[in-house]
Formats: structure tokens, C-alpha cells, sequence
């Protein structure tokens, strides 16, 4: 698999892969945001930086990765990722499946 670490640079970008990547976000921060999704039969893995519990999806407030890589459900996925302040000062990835794909949350 590919990997990519995302910068303030990229933010507001959509990021598109055709290939397996692993995506890892940078520390969340006031104002970042992502578009990242997947236009061809792979497996895309979405990571918080350094494994540190900093995403917030479905069901889960810590997850370190959301993966989607469930057969007939990899084309087509697209999540919205948002750093959202959830206390003074702290923030956390918020992460939206908007492509409605199969996900795995770890």
C-alpha cells in the first residue's frame, strides 16, 4: 500500500485515490478539513496520527483508523473529514462516510 500524510497545505483539498493507500491525517487543529475517497477497486485506510484515539465516526468517539476495503463496497467511497473542537482547546477528527460504503472502524 501507498502512504500519504496529509498537511495544512492540503486543507479543503479531495484527495482521490485509484490504488491501496493508507492516509494518515495530521494532528487535528481549528479550520482543517478533507475530502478523501476512492475511484477504483482498493483499499483505502484512513489513520489518526500516531494511533492517538482522535477520530470520532459512527459509533465510535477514539478510533484510530476507518478502513474501507469490503469487497463491492471500495469504489465509490468518500468521507469528509473535520477537525471539530470537543473542549477548550482540544480537537478531534470528525469523520463523515458520505460515500455510504462499508467501513471498518478500529
Amino acid at each position: 500500500a501507498l502512504n500519504y500524510t496529509l498537511v495544512a497545505a492540503d486543507n479543503w483539498k479531495t484527495i482521490l485515490v485509484n490504488d491501496d493507500v493508507n492516509i494518515t491525517l495530521p494532528a487535528a487543529a481549528a479550520g482543517l478539513s478533507f475530502f478523501v475517497g476512492c475511484i477504483a477497486d482498493k483499499t483505502l485506510a484512513i489513520l489518526a496520527p500516531g494511533s492517538n484515539d482522535s477520530i470520532l465516526t459512527k459509533g465510535d468517539d477514539a478510533a484510530d483508523s476507518v478502513t474501507f476495503s469490503t469487497a463491492s463496497n471500495k469504489i465509490g467511497s468518500l468521507a469528509f473529514v473535520v477537525a471539530i473542537e470537543v473542549s477548550a482547546g482540544a480537537y478531534k477528527w470528525f469523520l463523515v462516510n458520505i460515500g455510504g460504503t462499508t467501513a471498518t472502524i478500529a
